[in-house]
C-alpha cells in the first residue's frame, strides 16, 4: 500500500501514513457497479488501473462519461433532486483506492499538489456537464449541480494567520470563467468589485476570501 501511494501522490511521510491508514484497495470486474448515486457518500475513489463508465441518468435517458487511471471519481452531488449517477467497470478489471471522505478533506487542505489534482477532476466534470446541458437542455438540474461543485471549492483551502481562506492557485481567472460559464472580462470585473468590498483579498498571485465574507462569496459562486 505504501509503495502505491508514494508512486501515485506527492505527499509528506506524515500524509502518506494518514492515507495508508484511511484507505483500502478494492478490485472490481467488468460491468460490476462500483456505486450508485443513492449509495453511502462517505468515500472518494481514485482509479489505479482500468477504465470506468460514469452513467448519468436524466429521466429515461442515460449519458455515459468515461474516466481512465489516475483520476478521482468522487460523488460531488449531495442533492437528491439532481441527476442520478452510476459508476460501472468498463475494462476487464478495475483497481481503486477507496478513501474516507474526512481524511480526503484533510489531505486536500494539507497538500497543494493533492488539492490541484482533485480540483482538475472537478473542472473536468464541470466541462462534461456543461456540454451535456447544451445537448439535452436540462439546464435547471445542471445549474444546481454546477453550483454544488463550485461550492466545493470553499473546502479546498487553508486559513492564513489572519483567519482568511486561501483559494487554490489552480483556481485562476481562466478556470473561474469556465466554471461560471462566462468570459474572463466578466470574471475580472466581478473580482475587482469583490476586492473593493474587501470580500476578496489578494497578495501577489494568491487570492484569499476574507473570513467575515464567506457567505457573500458563496452568493457570488
Amino acid at each position: 500500500m505504501r509503495s502505491i501511494i508514494k508512486k501515485e501522490f506527492t505527499l509528506s511521510n506524515e500524509e502518506q501514513e494518514i492515507l495508508v491508514r484511511a484507505c483500502r484497495i478494492k478490485k472490481f470486474k467488468y460491468a460490476e457497479t462500483i456505486y450508485n448515486e443513492v449509495d453511502d457518500r462517505t468515500h472518494y475513489y481514485y482509479l489505479l488501473n482500468g477504465n470506468i463508465e460514469i452513467t448519468k441518468l436524466y429521466g429515461d435517458r442515460e449519458v455515459p462519461f468515461y474516466k481512465g487511471r489516475g483520476r478521482f471519481f468522487p460523488n460531488f452531488s449531495q442533492n437528491e433532486d439532481l441527476c442520478c449517477e452510476r459508476v460501472t467497470v468498463a475494462s476487464k478489471i478495475v483497481t481503486v483506492l477507496v478513501i474516507k471522505h474526512d481524511v480526503m478533506e484533510k489531505l486536500v487542505r494539507a497538500g497543494k499538489e493533492f488539492c490541484n489534482l482533485v480540483w482538475d477532476d472537478i473542472i473536468g466534470e464541470l466541462d462534461f456537464l456543461k456540454s451535456l446541458s447544451q445537448e439535452i437542455g436540462n439546464r435547471n438540474k445542471l445549474e444546481a449541480l454546477d453550483r454544488t461543485c463550485r461550492l466545493y471549492a470553499i473546502f479546498i483551502d487553508e486559513k492564513d494567520k489572519h483567519g482568511h481562506y486561501e483559494l487554490p492557485r489552480s483556481l485562476n481567472q481562466e478556470k473561474l470563467s469556465k466554471i461560471l460559464g462566462t468570459t474572463r472580462v466578466t470574471v475580472n470585473k466581478k473580482i475587482k468589485e469583490l476586492r473593493q468590498k474587501r470580500v476578496l483579498l489578494q497578495k501577489k498571485r494568491n487570492m484569499r476570501i476574507a473570513n467575515k465574507a464567506i457567505e457573500e462569496f458563496k452568493k457570488f459562486l
